[in-house]
């Protein structure tokens, strides 16, 4: 497996993780506010790649 998809899997089960965590302390729009803030950077990483 690429490290590159290595990488990204981790963020993500870390990920999961923290949106669990952040749920049960009543802070559930945070986990989506930093999904979002990862999924914006792969897409411009996507992006850039085009150019």
């Amino acid at each position: 497996m690429n490290l590159k998809y290595l990488l990204i899997v981790v963020i993500i089960i870390l990920s999961i993780y923290g949106i669990s965590f952040f749920y049960d302390m009543q802070l559930g729009a945070i986990p989506f506010l930093i999904l979002s803030i990862f999924f914006i950077y792969i897409a411009w990483q996507e992006y850039k790649k085009g150019d």
